[in-house]
């Protein structure tokens, strides 16, 4: 969580999953407000149930140029949403370098995509160094597992 509690203050950009699997990535700036506990981490099978023990809060910001109505249209307006939800973290709005991707939930991705994760990080549709992955096995008390060398995810 080190590399995203970094950035509390900055405008951030976010994909977020439904539960009918659909992921909405608005191109709508974010203020990352805080990166706070989450009471109730729960593993499942199936990825957009899960609860990942962390959540975001976050306020929307009004990009350059657009109206106070065009701003009101958005579909997300900020608030808090758990991490297992959240399908990318990035600095901008639609990514074309790694460096631009702060988080990625390969679960949400790999079923949006219906590929393997491992198809997507040797395609490179996401940076590894960014990704959470398993969901929560026993093992780590809830926390999602984490590639070698990641800087995003929980911190132990």
């Amino acid at each position: 969580m080190r590399s995203l509690e970094r950035r509390v203050g900055e405008e951030i950009y976010i994909s977020v999953v439904s539960f009918n699997g659909a992921f909405r990535k608005e191109g709508q700036p974010y203020r990352l407000l805080a990166v706070t506990p989450y009471p109730s981490p729960r593993a499942h099978p199936h990825p957009p149930k899960r609860a990942y023990p962390h959540m975001l809060v976050l306020e929307s910001v009004r990009g350059a140029g657009q109206k106070d109505i065009d701003w009101r249209s958005g579909q997300y307006h900020g608030g808090a949403v758990n991490l297992a939800h959240v399908g990318t973290i990035t600095t901008r709005p639609f990514p074309q370098r790694a460096g631009e991707f702060l988080y990625a939930n390969l679960d949400l991705l790999a079923a949006y995509y219906g590929r393997s994760t491992a198809a997507l990080l040797a395609d490179r549709v996401v940076p590894a160094r960014a990704c959470v992955e398993s969901g929560m096995p026993a093992g780590r008390g809830g926390q999602p597992s984490l590639p070698a060398g990641s800087d995003c995810g929980p911190s132990n």
